[in-house]
């Protein structure tokens, strides 16, 4: 290879390695773009996608970008607000695929805000009633009220027992003082020992790796087309397809918006009762389906074999998260 060859190639490198784009971050969501189960929470669960509160003791999570900026750039924010009147332990978590990073040097970096607050953070692996857990070095208390970067190394230690069929995530775990909002931004879990700049990934790219978890499919009122068998009693409605491939075969959640639940003929009578009752849902990694058992009720018969229109706006909720 050519001297100017390769110093074509170093310099290729070094600008890939220096720019804040590509897949570095082995974190979803980390700059908390994401919200499809919308942006107040005050229950344990998910919040921002592919963020779960597994412990919030009162506090209330919010989405927020009031006020937040991070090296003179307005940005997202996960806000956890604690106005129970004493202090609260939360933790706020992700899990990780494939336990990848086992045998190799990880380093945590994030932007969190918050005076007072205090701040640790943990890589753990969980084998049915078995725990280890990789402190990734990064405790802190908050001393201003402005931004602070946090950043940790650790080596996550190879271990068989701890296979990529076991879970793995990243576990923050805040104090929070009576009164004290917290935020954090840009959490960036990468391979190596230096803390780089936060990972900016296109929007649409953060939503379907998001979405590979969980997916949000809206329905509009007559819009949802299926066909009646007499055999068997159903509406067996058409097939949804999603819009990335689920992780596993996803549990659905049929979700009720508005409109009247009746099957009909566009301009006609309803051939049903306008209910929920009796909906299932069969879903594959790829597409669900969902379909109805007809109850007594409605102004007309349907026929074997023709199409209906299911009347309301509803939702999907499909889910494959770890």
């Amino acid at each position: 290879m050519s001297r100017a060859r390769e110093l074509a190639d170093s310099y290729t490198d070094n600008e890939v390695d220096s720019k804040p784009t590509g897949f570095k971050n082995h974190i979803i969501n980390g700059g908390f773009d994401v919200w499809q189960r919308g942006t107040s929470f005050s229950t344990i669960g998910y919040t921002a996608d592919r963020w779960n509160m597994v412990v919030l003791n009162g506090c209330t999570v919010y989405s927020s970008t009031s006020g937040a900026t991070v090296d003179g750039t307005t940005t997202n924010i996960l806000r956890i607000t604690n106005s129970t009147g004493l202090s609260q332990d939360v933790v706020l978590r992700q899990p990780i695929e494939a336990g990848i990073l086992q045998g190799r040097e990880v380093t945590f970096s994030a932007e969190v805000r918050g005076l007072g607050a205090e701040v640790s953070t943990v890589y753990n692996r969980t084998r049915g009633t078995t725990n280890d857990h990789i402190n990734l070095n990064v405790p802190a208390t908050i001393l201003n009220p402005g931004f602070t970067r946090l950043t940790g190394t650790a080596t996550v230690p190879l271990n068989s027992a701890y296979t990529s069929v076991y879970k793995h995530d990243i576990d923050i775990n805040v104090t929070i003082p009576n009164g004290v909002s917290f935020d954090i931004a840009q959490v960036q879990l990468e391979e190596g020992s230096v803390a780089t700049p936060f990972e900016q990934r296109p929007y649409g790219l953060e939503l379907s790796l998001c979405q590979r978890y969980y997916e949000v499919i809206t329905v509009e009122d007559n819009s949802y087309l299926g066909q009646y068998s007499s055999a068997a009693n159903i509406f067996f409605g058409s097939t949804l397809h999603y819009s990335v491939t689920k992780r596993v075969g996803p549990s659905v959640i049929y979700s009720y918006i508005s409109g009247t639940q009746y099957w009909v003929i566009a301009g006609q009578q309803p051939f049903s009762e306008s209910t929920s009752a009796n909906i299932q849902l069969s879903a594959t990694q790829d597409s669900v389906r969902l379909r109805q058992t007809r109850t007594a009720g409605g102004s007309s018969t349907p026929t074997s074999g023709n199409l209906y229109l299911f009347e309301p706006t509803f939702k999907l909720l499909v889910s494959a998260e770890l």
